[in-house]
């Protein structure tokens, strides 16, 4: 006995100094205390990082020693609710941040986790304390670098959104003038020189245009749509378009699959024929005399989401070697002699790759200098049913009615070519210099068409429209279109939510314009004064005013214009369909949908057919949906014209 108490004494002796030794080097403080909060224990980092001895805060009150004033009644409410009731809220429950106090009565930031454990019938707390000032001195660092990247980037953006404006607006006048130019009696060395003056105008606005994408892209603000796409009509479109570049470089430029073809994909088509007009566009420029050749084909046949692989294959000058793994970063270009003043940004590819990865696809070049590239693209494509075929902007003929034109534009020359455009076109013209006093005009008279500029003094276009909206004045509801030289994706958003039915961007084209006033056009053309008897029918006026008063004027007018627009997408999609057995899921869906934001504004007629096609397509009655289909655009066109008539 008298050896085994001898051993165990030895034993405890050197567990006790193994102890002693790992918290006098313990880097961290090791503070021990009872259940009354009296210290037992306080390590030589203890005495360092709190500037006070361990024989002054030995059996000292925990509390006194190390809390900060502040928190010292919130440390003794848990010691006390520990002693009665045993509960632990930090003890335990690993790291935690708090702020401690040193002797000198400084507070410093903390990390601390809490442990207890038994000795004899007593319970006692280990804490261990770590300062974490320089930690959180780097960590503000990082925060204030951080939000000092984000208001630089920020103030990028809005530099360039505003020098996108500058620039924009200039040219508006500059292209504008010279489209009406050229619609007077000029010589043909006249015509030479608009047509210079034209080709280099528009380069100018494809470079700005450049680098807003890049800008957008890296805000991670890109937007993307998916819809029905015919690669093979894309791919022919693309080669008519850049067919006269590349004779005047005497390229033979042309297109075809390898394979069998995949038509109709889903797929954003304007950010597919960016990606494809860049490739084609560089093989143009470093090509002369030769072939530059588009091929498509379907590289991994899966049954829903194949991925097609288009190639643009060049004769031109080739990539040298060195500068493969760096053609598609921004502002890198290929030199050669006969391509100099032709020279571009550099780019054109760093979009491309951008955009595809955007898509979920993957980009790259093989090449031999002097023999030519292949620029490669890949991208998932899921497989879709043909869309019904829209009129071209080009295949409207037909003259517009003449429209009493509202033009709310500050600067006098983008007024005065707004002005011609539209009285070439055989409009009546209303001009007004600022927001305000276009609100007073349309106030009074009712326009077909209100064309709004966005930044202007007095009040901009923004403000300007959501007054009108919310007002009652003869305009209040007649379509307006943002004239602008803002054409950033969110900022086009952000109009419409507003109020505006639709955005042009400047320079104003007559190509757009024309476009425009024959959309108006057409869709007012069969407006007909309704009798009261035909609009209670189309709408229940009670859930109108109800859904009006609820929302408010301002986003019932938001979500009325939202209503109309999603109505006329959606059926102009049910039209198109052929009321087949794989078309019936996607016309209860649609149905479905559309019947229920037609409950929200009254349009009870149109809910109804709505609420029958879509039992029909249900029930797989392929005759009662063609009938429904065939009638639902009769019902919806005098819902629309009642809905803004009433708003």
């Amino acid at each position: 006995l008298d050896k085994q108490n001898t051993r165990r004494r030895r034993d405890a002796s050197q567990t006790a100094l193994r102890m002693q030794t790992v918290m006098s080097t313990s880097l961290d403080a090791v503070i021990v205390t009872d259940i009354q909060g009296k210290i037992l224990e306080f390590n030589k980092a203890a005495e360092e990082i709190f500037k006070v001895s361990k024989a002054d805060v030995i059996d000292a009150d925990l509390a006194e020693v190390i809390i900060p004033e502040h928190l010292r009644e919130a440390h003794r409410a848990g010691m006390q609710r520990m002693r009665d009731s045993g509960e632990k809220r930090v003890v335990g429950k690993g790291r935690v941040r708090l702020e401690a106090r040193r002797a000198n009565g400084e507070v410093f930031p903390v990390e601390l986790a809490i442990q207890s454990a038994k000795q004899s019938e007593d319970e006692i707390f280990i804490a261990f304390l770590r300062d974490i000032s320089s930690t959180i001195e780097a960590e503000a660092a990082l925060i204030l670098a951080r939000d000092k990247a984000q208001e630089s980037e920020k103030a990028k953006a809005d530099f360039l959104a505003v020098m996108s404006h500058e620039i924009r607006t200039p040219l508006n006048g500059l292209l504008g003038n010279l489209t009406l130019m050229r619609g007077t009696r000029l010589s043909q060395k006249q015509k030479n020189f608009c047509e210079n003056m034209d080709i280099s105008g528009r380069l100018l606005m494809s470079h700005v245009d450049k680098v807003l994408e890049i800008t957008t892209y890296e805000a991670g603000k890109l937007t993307f749509e998916s819809k029905p796409v015919n690669l093979s009509d894309l791919l022919q479109d693309l080669v008519d378009g850049q067919g006269g570049r590349a004779e005047m470089a005497n390229n033979v430029l042309e297109w075809g699959w390898v394979g069998k073809p995949l038509d109709w994909v889903l797929s954003d088509p304007a950010r597919l024929n960016q990606i494809l007009l860049n490739l084609v566009g560089n093989a143009i420029k470093f090509t002369q005399h030769g072939r530059i050749s588009i091929e498509c084909e379907v590289v991994d046949d899966s049954d829903v989401v194949p991925t097609v692989e288009f190639r643009v294959i060049d004769t031109g000058v080739g990539v040298p070697p060195e500068d493969i793994d760096r053609i598609f970063e921004d502002f890198v270009t290929r030199d050669s002699s006969y391509v100099r003043l032709a020279a571009g940004t550099g780019l054109g590819l760093g979009i491309a790759r951008r955009i595809t990865r955007a898509l979920g696809g993957k980009i790259g070049v093989r090449s031999t200098l002097g023999e030519g590239s292949t620029f490669w693209v890949r991208l998932p494509l899921e497989r879709t049913s043909a869309a019904k075929a829209s009129p071209s902007r080009k295949m409207r003929k037909q003259k517009s009615r003449q429209l009493e034109i509202l033009v709310i534009e500050d600067n006098e020359i983008n007024r005065q070519v707004a002005r011609e455009m539209l009285k070439q076109e055989g409009h009546l013209v209303v001009e007004a210099e600022d927001g305000r006093t276009g609100i007073a005009l349309a106030a009074e008279k009712k326009f077909d068409l209100i064309l709004m500029d966005i930044s202007m003094p007095v009040m901009d276009g923004r403000h300007a429209t959501r007054e009108i909206r919310a007002g009652h004045g003869a305009s209040c509801a007649v379509p307006i279109v943002a004239l602008t030289a803002n054409v950033v994706p969110e900022s086009a958003s952000q109009f419409l939510q507003d109020g505006m039915n639709d955005v042009l961007g400047k320079p104003l084209m007559r190509d757009e314009l024309r476009h425009l006033i024959a959309t108006i056009s057409e869709a007012a053309a069969p407006v007909v004064a309704q009798s009261n008897g035909d609009v209670a029918e189309l709408l229940d006026s009670e859930q109108l005013r109800e859904a009006k008063e609820t929302i408010g004027p301002d986003s019932f007018a938001k979500l009325l214009t939202r209503f109309c627009t999603e109505g006329d997408e959606a059926v102009a999609l049910l039209e198109s369909l052929k009321g087949e057995a794989g078309e019936l899921e996607e016309i209860v869906m649609r149905a479905h949908k559309l019947a229920g934001s037609s409950a929200v504004f009254g349009a009870r007629s149109f809910r109804e057919k709505l609420r029958a096609l879509e039992a029909a397509a249900r029930d797989g009655d392929n005759g009662e949906v063609l009938s429904l289909l065939g009638g639902l655009r009769q019902i919806w066109e005098p819902t629309r014209q009642a809905l803004v008539i009433g708003q």
